[in-house]
């Protein structure tokens, strides 16, 4: 299997690949995770695409940047997703293995809708 990393080669990925992608552009950036088996991210976006390609992944999640990805796993159910830190155990990557849920997809769109009438009422409330 091929290892691409985007954006990571300063976290020591470099040593697992040939395939470093600095600086992609955002429609890269999507066919590399539309077109993964796997995606191993710390980022939200990372993250959020995953879902939305219903790609098998884990988010590395740190004190500094975890707030949107574990309110979005949270929300839900796939909490279990987050990995602290780097510290990748035989659970997790056993997860990784495995699909997320189909009740997780149904969660998101609830949530997606959520958003959707929190922003068709945001914009009804500010045209008044």
């Amino acid at each position: 299997m091929q290892l691409v990393v985007v954006n990571m080669a300063q976290r020591g990925f470099w040593r697992w690949t040939r395939e470093i992608r600095l600086a992609v552009s955002p429609d890269r950036f999507l066919a590399y995770i539309r077109d993964a088996n796997f995606v191993l991210t710390d980022s939200f976006h990372g993250t959020a695409f995953s879902l939305i390609y219903k790609r098998r992944f884990l988010s590395f999640v740190t004190s500094t940047v975890s707030g949107r990805i574990y309110s979005l796993l949270s929300a839900i159910g796939l909490g279990d997703r987050m990995v602290p830190g780097v510290n990748l155990d035989e659970e997790k990557f056993k997860l990784l293995m495995q699909p997320p849920s189909d009740s997780a997809y149904c969660n998101l769109i609830d949530q997606k809708e959520d958003s959707i009438a929190w922003l068709r009422g945001a914009i009804d409330a500010a045209s008044k």
